[in-house]
């Protein structure tokens, strides 16, 4: 399935490999949250946790680019974008929760990629 070969595959997802779906989304999200907690098992691990770092990252950029590219299609994507995104599903929650409670180290605590995915996340709401 899918989610199967999603969730074993090492590389990261770019935009490209995300169904632009409901449940494409919620498997996304789950790698995001699985790469969230890499980075806070990892601290204290240098070589670990740079790695770690950069794989969120990594997920902050195809999660803004994926609602940045559903905000830029007016007709199909806001139908969709209204589907994959509405209050009840609690995805822009959990987008945010990782967001907010992130502590990145001094090398990446100022990368944009993070307020990035979060001004995605106020222009979707």
């Amino acid at each position: 399935s899918f989610k199967d070969s999603f969730l074993t595959h090492t590389a990261h997802p770019s935009l490209g490999e995300i169904p632009h779906t409901p449940e494409g989304v919620d498997t996304f999200l789950e790698s995001m949250e699985a790469s969230f907690g890499h980075v806070k098992s990892s601290q204290g691990k240098l070589v670990k946790l740079r790695q770690a770092e950069l794989d969120l990252l990594r997920d902050m950029q195809v999660c803004r680019d994926l609602m940045e590219d559903l905000l830029e299609h007016p007709d199909s994507g806001r139908l969709l974008l209204h589907e994959i995104f509405e209050e009840k599903t609690g995805r822009i929650a959990r987008i945010r929760a990782i967001l907010e409670k992130v502590e990145f180290s001094e090398a990446n605590s100022s990368d944009h990629r993070r307020s990035s995915c979060l001004d995605s996340c106020d222009e979707v709401e």
